[in-house]
């Protein structure tokens, strides 16, 4: 048995994010949100009512959206899955990484063509589909918003969520909502806080398998690196 076996019980969802390889980033990320998933600690975040709502998800971008474990389903094999998948994936590069205004969030969002990372981020959600719980009507229903679009509302169907597929969008949230004024000092500051650790271009270079605790905080379980795409 290994120890993924034994944290089994410590998760009540699992989900799939690119987190930052480089320390650096990944540490800066953790001060401005004040979690460290990696971890599994508080930080003391400069902005504690700016980033309260995206804190307890740490610093990342969402491939696979958390979801329940379907039954017979373990951690162990979701990392061991995740783990054969990256390695035969190609790393992703992009042109950069830019703070932008995602509605009434900030976020960092690529710059330039994204083709590459959202046939990335289609891959995994469907490769890895087979470990997630089928949601209940209420969760459903509680996902639909007016606003969706009939691809959205069919990913939910399909996938669970309504952000996937041809509906992602990549981005590592920053803030909660706030009002565009106060949005406009947030960018000043994150400009400032990030200075000099988003390098151009920026590669994506692997999955982090994470997993949301009885605290409701969420944590790093493991995290693979791509090899390269297939031989």
């Amino acid at each position: 048995m290994s120890k993924l076996d034994n944290d089994h019980g410590r998760f009540k969802r699992f989900g799939i994010y690119f987190t930052p390889g480089t320390p650096d980033l990944a540490e800066a990320g953790a001060a401005w949100l004040g979690w460290d998933l990696q971890c599994g600690k508080s930080v003391p975040p400069p902005w504690s009512d700016l980033t309260a709502r995206p804190r307890k998800y740490g610093f990342h971008a969402t491939i696979k959206p958390p979801c329940r474990f379907n039954d017979g389903q373990t951690l162990a094999a979701v990392d061991e899955a995740l783990a054969n998948l990256c390695t035969r994936v190609a790393p992703v590069p992009l042109d950069a990484l830019k703070i932008d205004r995602i509605g009434s969030f900030l976020a960092l969002t690529p710059e330039g063509g994204t083709g590459a990372l959202d046939a990335m981020a289609a891959q995994v959600v469907r490769e890895m589909d087979g470990f997630r719980a089928q949601p209940s009507t209420d969760e459903l229903q509680k996902r639909r918003r007016p606003s969706m679009n009939a691809a959205q509302l069919a990913n939910i169907e399909n996938w669970g969520y309504p952000f996937v597929m041809e509906s992602f969008r990549f981005h590592m949230t920053l803030t909660g909502p706030q009002k565009p004024d106060v949005l406009t000092e947030a960018a000043a500051r994150a400009e400032r806080h990030f200075a000099h650790l988003l390098p151009a271009p920026f590669l994506i270079d692997g999955l982090t398998l994470v997993g949301e605790g009885q605290d409701d905080l969420f944590y790093q379980i493991s995290r693979h690196t791509f090899a390269g795409g297939p031989k």
